[in-house]
């Protein structure tokens, strides 16, 4: 797929199933350590997660905490079912061996880095056939993906990618208005 190509047509896609080859989730991840950093630092730890297993616990404990905090039982139902269905997450951390996780400016960086890096994997997912999407989830409660995935202290949890077999077509992305100033605003 020819690089703009991939970037203008890749999509959030929230229904994934079928499989993620082992080949495949390496260069996913490859890109992603591929990609741009502050300092060249490169601030992060990725958990790869393909073990049914360990997505279920994860899947139990979002779908037991989005039932405490929202009380939404279907909508829970349906959080479990998404995140224990996926063949391929990736949890992306922010290493705090290499960043001082008082620096908010050093945090800041780490963060961004970690956010090109999480790109990175979505558009090599989709060059390979794949799609995926992107939960901030662990920005908000990293608590939750340390303590049902066993992350150590050290990393700080911030992305999680989910990536599979797209279920059905993508809707078209609409291009929200005004958002680009050239050489003044």
């Amino acid at each position: 797929m020819e690089c703009y190509s991939g970037i203008a047509s890749r999509r959030s896609v929230r229904r994934l199933g079928g499989s993620v080859q082992e080949a495949q989730a390496r260069m996913i991840v490859e890109a992603g350590l591929r990609a741009p950093s502050a300092h060249n630092l490169q601030p992060w730890q990725f958990l790869v997660i393909t073990e049914r297993e360990k997505r279920e616990a994860l899947a139990n404990a979002l779908m037991k905490e989005h039932i405490s905090w929202l009380g939404n039982q279907d909508a829970a139902k349906r959080l479990y079912e998404s995140v224990a269905g996926t063949p391929l997450i990736i949890v992306g951390c922010v290493d705090l061996s290499v960043v001082d996780g008082n620096d908010s400016l050093e945090m800041l960086f780490a963060s961004q880095s970690l956010a090109a890096a999480a790109e990175n994997m979505l558009l090599a997912a989709h060059c390979l056939g794949l799609a995926g999407f992107w939960r901030g989830v662990p920005a908000a409660r990293p608590d939750i993906f340390r303590n049902a995935l066993k992350i150590p202290e050290s990393a700080l949890p911030q992305v999680m990618l989910q990536i599979g077999v797209p279920l059905g077509k993508p809707r078209e992305k609409r291009l929200r208005e005004g958002t680009v100033h050239w050489n003044s605003w």
